[in-house]
């Protein structure tokens, strides 16, 4: 299994509306069939995700989401192989509301883009992990 991170800018004509119904709703439905978990947090300009599965379910939507015209600027801050999930019990979680401080961190820090991944520092990829840990830990809504 396998988890990556990726931060992207938002197309300018992507509404929140297509972001639900052609974004969130499919993926939600494809992500069951291939085991995939994760989530998905965006603002106006924004995309932060986290999505954790099967090695090659991973690598066909990331390559997907890299040629996406709704992503610009994607940028894969993580590439890890895990043993266990933090988001076991969604398949594509939408986050929204107040950040979390590392989120508010990352974006700040990533601005303007850093190296590629695999020239991030060692603060840098600590960051990534702590806004990944935040992010799952994000409490559940009721109903």
């Amino acid at each position: 299994m396998r988890r990556i991170c990726y931060l992207s800018e938002r197309a300018t004509t992507v509404s929140d509306t297509e972001v639900v119904e052609d974004i969130v709703l499919p993926a939600m439905a494809k992500n069951r069939r291939l085991d995939v978990t994760g989530c998905l947090w965006f603002d106006e300009t924004r995309f932060l995700q986290v999505i954790e599965g099967p090695d090659g379910a991973i690598s066909d939507i990331y390559a997907a989401i890299a040629v996406d015209r709704r992503h610009a600027d994607v940028e894969l801050l993580v590439d890890e192989p895990i043993a266990s999930r933090l988001f076991e019990r969604f398949n594509m979680r939408t986050l929204s509301g107040p950040l979390p401080d590392s989120v508010t961190e990352l974006l700040a820090t990533n601005r303007p883009r850093p190296k590629p991944v695999q020239d991030h520092t060692p603060d840098f990829a600590a960051l990534v992990a702590s806004v990944i840990a935040e992010l799952a830990r994000w409490p559940v809504e009721p109903a």
